[in-house]
C-alpha cells in the first residue's frame, strides 16, 4: 500500500510535530519533581529517560514498519479484529482525552499562580479551547507548519535560560553518582514521563514522507533534541539554586529567572511563561486533535462535528473539575502511569499478534 499521499508532512514537519508534543506543561516543574528523588544528579536520570524513550520509538517504529500506511487505530482493528480493536481504539481515544484535560489544568493552574491569580479558570479552559478547536479544524499538514513556525521560541527559551550562566555554580552538582544507581533511575521515570509525546509517531507515520529509516531517524534526532533540553534545563536549574533551595521551588525554572532584573524587561519569569504557553498549546492540540481521529475512526465520513462536540464536552469537564491540587495530583498520577500502557503495553501486544500471526499490511483479517 501507498502513503497517503495527498495528506503527508515532511521530515522537517514531523521532527516540530513531536518536538512540540514532548515539550509541554511538565517542563517547569521537572528540575523539582527529579531533584525530589535523584538530587543533583536529575540530569544523569534526564540522559537515561532520553534511552528509554528511543527504546519505544524503536518498538513504535517496528510496529508501524509493518503497517506503512495505517495509523494506530486502523492498526487496531487490523491485527485484533474488529471488535477487539475497536475497543483498543477506544481506550486510546479516552486516554488522548484526558492527556489533553490533564494538560489543560495543570496550564492553567500555573498560569493562574505566577500571572493572573484572581481570574477564573473557566476564562482559561474557554481562550484554550477556541484556539484549540480553531486549528484542528486544519488539515495536518497545515498544523505541522503551524508547529514550525512557533519552534522558533524554542531558541528564544533557551537564550533566557542562557542568563542564568552568570549567577551559577558548579560545585553544586559534585559529588557526581552520590544520589545512587536506584535513585538516579526513579528519577529518569519523572524525566520520561514529562517527555510524552514521542508516541505521536503511532499516528503520524504514515503521513511522513520518506522510507522507513528515514523515518527513524526524524523521530531520533526529535528524541535527541529533546533529551539534550532537558538535560540542559536540569542542569542549569541544579547549579542555579542550592540543594536545599532546589526542595522548597516547585518551579525552579521560574523562579530562577525571577530573580533578574534588566532595564529593558523587569519580569524574565513572565517573558517566560509567555512562551511556555506556546508549547503547551501545542501539546493541547496534538492530544485533541489525536481524540478527533480516534473518533472519526469509528466514521465513515469526515465531518468537523467530532471537534465541535469535543470541543464543548472538554470544557464542561474541565469547567465542572474541583481547585483541589490534591484530587489534581492523583488524576496526574493515574493518567502519567498509565501512559506506559499506550506507548509500550499496547504497542508491544500489537507487535507480537502480528509477528505470530504473521499479519502484516496488504493480508486480510483472520
Amino acid at each position: 500500500m501507498t502513503k497517503k499521499r495527498n495528506k503527508t508532512i515532511t521530515k522537517l514537519q514531523a521532527f516540530f510535530l513531536i518536538v512540540q508534543t514532548q515539550i509541554g506543561v511538565g517542563v517547569l516543574s521537572l528540575p523539582f519533581d527529579v531533584h525530589k528523588v535523584a538530587q543533583k544528579d536529575g540530569w544523569i536520570s534526564a540522559f537515561i529517560a532520553g534511552i528509554g524513550v528511543q527504546l519505544s520509538i524503536f518498538l513504535i517504529w517496528f510496529l508501524n514498519k509493518r503497517f506503512p500506511s495505517l495509523h494506530i487505530f486502523e492498526i487496531n482493528q487490523k491485527v485484533l479484529g474488529k471488535w477487539v480493536g475497536s475497543v483498543t481504539s477506544l481506550f486510546y481515544l479516552v486516554y488522548y482525552f484526558g492527556i489533553f484535560l490533564l494538560i489543560n489544568l495543570l496550564a492553567t493552574r500555573i498560569i493562574k499562580t505566577w500571572a493572573f491569580p484572581h481570574t477564573p479558570s473557566w476564562v482559561f479552559y474557554l481562550i484554550f479551547t477556541f484556539l484549540i478547536t480553531y486549528i484542528c479544524i486544519e488539515t495536518l499538514r497545515v498544523i505541522a507548519r503551524f508547529y514550525v513556525f512557533v519552534s522558533l521560541f524554542i531558541v528564544l527559551l533557551i537564550a533566557i535560560s542562557l542568563t542564568a550562566y552568570s549567577l551559577v555554580d558548579f560545585r553544586y552538582i559534585f559529588p557526581i553518582g552520590e544520589a545512587g544507581i536506584s535513585n538516579i533511575l526513579k528519577g529518569s521515570k519523572q524525566v520520561l514521563l514529562s517527555m510524552l509525546g514521542f508516541e505521536f509517531l503511532l499516528f503520524l507515520y504514515p503521513f511522513i514522507e520518506g522510507d522507513e529509516k528515514s523515518i527513524l531517524k526524524t523521530a531520533t534526532l526529535a528524541n535527541v533534541f529533546v533529551t539534550v533540553l532537558y538535560v540542559f534545563l536540569i542542569f542549569t536549574t541544579l547549579i542555579f539554586f542550592t540543594p536545599t533551595e532546589l526542595n522548597i521551588v516547585p518551579e525552579p525554572l521560574l523562579y530562577m529567572l525571577k530573580s533578574f532584573h534588566f532595564r529593558v524587561l523587569e519580569r524574565y519569569d513572565l517573558l517566560f511563561l509567555s512562551i511556555w504557553i506556546v508549547s503547551v498549546l501545542t501539546s493541547l492540540i496534538t492530544y485533541f486533535y489525536l481524540t478527533v481521529k480516534g473518533m472519526e475512526s469509528f466514521r465513515k465520513k469526515r465531518s468537523n462535528i467530532p471537534i465541535y462536540m469535543l470541543s464543548i464536552l472538554g470544557y464542561i469537564i474541565l469547567t465542572f473539575f474541583p481547585e483541589d491540587p490534591f484530587k489534581l495530583q492523583r488524576f496526574s498520577s493515574f493518567l502519567t502511569n498509565l501512559s506506559y500502557l499506550f506507548f509500550c503495553g499496547f504497542p508491544l501486544l500489537l507487535l507480537i499478534v502480528s509477528l505470530l500471526s504473521k499479519r502484516k499490511e496488504g493480508e486480510g483479517q483472520a
